[in-house]
């Protein structure tokens, strides 16, 4: 039983990456655009992966789906859990999970389906990943690339970057 004091309304919030490696070994970045949204200034102006908030009733895979496709105009397929992130942004006073998910397989003609948030896509080698990278992504890439599928690491943040 919950106590009539604990507040559950903000809530841990649910988002998903998706990890897009081409034929090369380059990783998918979209640039972000600005985004305001009840006065706060949000992650803009840097480089992140394709995905989302999880919708109610959706599943995580099906989120990747629908969010890669949605921003790029790929379709998944053979996804994998890779790893998961969890951040509290203090400026922001929010509470995130992040589950990075693998798509071993797409199909479809990239493109930039949402220019009013991204300016731009582009493809960057392990060696040569493009700076500022959000950083709930940067976190789940360093933890794709060293196989930890969580760790404790760095839960408080500032803001995005």
């Amino acid at each position: 039983m919950i106590s009539k004091d604990v507040k559950l309304d903000k809530g841990i919030r649910i988002g998903v990456a998706v990890l897009v490696i081409n034929y090369k070994n380059e990783i998918l970045f979209l640039k972000k655009k600005d985004k305001i949204e009840n006065g706060k200034k949000y992650h803009g102006n840097c480089y992140c992966l394709p995905g989302g908030k999880l919708e109610f009733k959706e599943t995580i895979f099906s989120c990747a789906r629908r969010e890669l496709l949605e921003e790029t105009n790929l379709i998944a397929d053979n996804l994998e859990l890779c790893g998961v992130t969890e951040l509290y942004w203090e400026n922001y006073n929010e509470h995130w999970l992040t589950f990075l998910v693998k798509a071993n397989k797409t199909s479809g003609e990239l493109k930039l389906v949402e220019p009013h948030k991204h300016e731009f896509f582009s493809w960057h080698t392990i060696n040569k990943l493009p700076k500022p990278i959000f950083n709930a992504d940067n976190r789940s890439i360093e933890k794709y690339l060293t196989k930890k599928l969580i760790d404790e690491k760095n839960f408080y943040y500032k803001g995005f970057l």
